[in-house]
């Protein structure tokens, strides 16, 4: 096992020492306290003799109880926690006075007053944003730095997306690699894997998990291919925990010949029998009556809502970061009509496409999404392209593998659960027409018990359940706007 880091072991060692100084203030003051005044609760309430009680030390073993709960928010550094359990010392102080306890039961909550004031830095965290933005660049100069290494080092398919102007980026301190990042849910959230040097990931996740740690917050990383999830598991000993898989679709070996492509080829001639034509276009080619017609597509398609996924897709059809994006469109000859749009991300360091958004106009034919998938393939196999990403198929492996043990058994249970509620097995099977390779992704916590926490948060801002904002403090940096 590593060491604790030395900020971990103080705080530590404060905490404990608070809970050891209410743990013995509470067996002190039993000791001290009458016989007959230790008896049942219900009588003492039924013949109205409370203070008696009070003063037997039933107080001090009810607030060392408490205490020893505040004890977990003061190890995350939660100022509230802080706050209350100092007051909590302090009042069982005063009581000790005034009941005239002896010297050693009295010394017990002072000196657990005295080590949480003392300790106060390393138990109160400084509030998150202004912690994070010191270690932040604005905006428009992150997002230059996070472009030229996406291009240098862009081979994992979520790479391009790091360029969301709505994201955090912390970027190492040689400035060779970058993440982004949002806080959901008291947890610094990374999407995917980092981009950049080796070394550089490295250090930059050991940054975010410093920063992580010293502002109160959880630490755990989205999509997070499997390379990452090992290497984190071996340098940091966090725990990766399955999310689900990718389809990646080579393109050399695809073809509509064959009855197991059959409602795929038969979709493909019903889009162009019924008038539309598949192209593949740049934005740059496109005219501002186009543009405007793709924007109206997504209005259309989304019903209005904003992209969800902060991991595995752009903010809009009209993001800067897809400036370089192939678009296949399906727009009917004569009416000029927009019935569908895919949007495909080119990685500078490997030979693929990555979908970064699919949009359907509601009205539009049956099977516009397979005709396009199709003109995509075709299209990259043309400019030597070897393989397409298509859509993310979250715990693909717990509904349609066979899963041993108790805790599978579990996610299987809770993923045929979900998919009562969410789409995340239609995305799968419709991933399956095309016979896809497929390329597991995970989340990576610290502690298990971190894992709700992560898993909600990784939920909300992939867009899969709505988020209970009345109840949960907003995320930042917010969808769609950048940190401010």
């Amino acid at each position: 096992m590593k060491p604790l880091p030395r900020s971990n072991r103080h705080t530590r060692v404060a905490v404990a020492a608070a809970g050891a100084f209410a743990f013995a203030n509470a067996l002190g003051a039993l000791s001290e306290a009458p016989s007959d005044h230790v008896q049942d609760v219900g009588e003492a309430v039924a013949d109205s003799r409370l203070h008696p009680m009070i003063a037997g030390g039933w107080w001090a073993l009810a607030l060392a109880a408490l205490l020893s709960v505040l004890a977990f928010g003061v190890l995350r550094k939660r100022r509230g926690a802080w706050m209350l359990a100092l007051g909590l010392l302090g009042v069982i102080a005063v009581l000790e006075v005034v009941h005239d306890r002896s010297p050693s039961v009295v010394a017990a909550p002072i000196a657990g007053f005295g080590s949480l004031i003392a300790m106060r830095r390393r138990l109160v965290a400084e509030p998150y944003r202004e912690m994070l933005r010191r270690h932040m660049l604005p905006t428009p100069a992150a997002l230059d730095r996070t472009e030229a290494l996406v291009r240098e080092h862009g081979c994992d398919s979520m790479a391009p997306f790091k360029l969301r102007t709505d994201v955090g980026h912390l970027f190492s301190p040689e400035g060779d690699a970058v993440l982004a990042f949002r806080v959901e849910n008291r947890t610094l959230l990374v999407a995917g894997d980092p981009v950049g040097a080796a070394a550089g990931q490295r250090a930059v996740l050991q940054l975010a998990r410093e920063l992580a740690h010293g502002a109160g917050l959880r630490f755990g990383v989205s999509t997070a291919s499997r390379a990452l999830a090992d290497g984190l598991r071996d340098e940091f000993g966090m725990r990766p925990i399955y999310m689900g898989c990718e389809a990646i679709v080579p393109t050399a070996g695809f073809s509509l010949d064959g009855g197991r492509i059959k409602k795929v080829r038969q979709a493909h001639r019903r889009v162009q029998n019924a008038g539309y034509v598949l192209e593949a276009r740049t934005r740059a080619e496109l005219s501002a009556a186009e543009r405007e017609g793709l924007r109206a597509l997504q209005r259309r398609s989304r019903g209005g809502d904003e992209e969800q996924s902060f991991a595995m897709a752009p903010e809009s059809i009209e993001a800067p970061a897809l400036d370089d994006a192939v678009l296949m469109i399906a727009r009917h000859a004569a009416s000029g009509h927009i019935a569908g749009a895919m949007a495909f991300m080119p990685l500078s360091q490997r030979s693929m496409w990555s979908l970064a958004l699919q949009l359907r106009d509601p009205e539009s034919p049956n099977g516009v999404i397979d005709a396009l998938i199709v003109h995509t393939l075709q299209t990259a196999r043309a400019r030597g392209v070897e393989a397409i990403s298509l859509n993310f198929a979250a715990a693909r492996r717990y509904l349609h593998e066979e899963v041993v043990g108790f805790w599978p058994h579990v996610a299987n249970l809770l993923a045929r659960l979900a998919t009562r509620w969410t789409q995340i097995d239609d995305l799968r099977s419709h991933n399956e027409k095309f016979s896809p390779q497929w390329e597991q992704r995970f989340v990576v916590v610290e502690h298990a018990l971190d894992l709700p926490h992560v898993a909600f948060g990784t939920i909300w801002q992939e867009g899969q359940l709505p988020r209970p904002d009345a109840f949960i403090r907003p995320a930042w940096p917010a969808c769609g706007s950048a940190p401010a």
